[in-house]
């Protein structure tokens, strides 16, 4: 068993965001899951933050790399987690 996702509620809380992106720095999700695979959930909010050149910072599991790898067409960078800091620094202020 594991938790069980609504995908409605999951799309009410990306519709949300979206509307909100306007002004930020940087867009973090916790993960890119089951639904942002099959087009889903915040797919289309992670894509419009790329488009509109915000960095986006997320978790891929292991089950969804093959997905997100299409879906970021190679745009993706694995960041090390005792580089997180720095590298959202980086994206947000242009210093390291």
């Amino acid at each position: 068993a594991g938790c069980r996702l609504d995908p409605g509620a999951l799309e009410m809380a990306a519709a949300r965001v979206g509307a909100r992106l306007a002004g930020a720095e940087l867009l973090i999700v916790p993960k890119f899951g089951r639904q942002e695979a099959v087009g889903r959930g915040f797919r289309a909010v992670i894509a419009q933050a790329v488009a509109d050149g915000l960095p986006v910072l997320l978790h891929v599991p292991p089950e969804q790399r093959d997905a997100f790898a299409g879906f970021c067409d190679g745009m993706g960078e694995r960041v090390d987690p005792a580089e997180l800091a720095g590298w959202c620094l980086a994206r947000t202020t242009g210093e390291s």
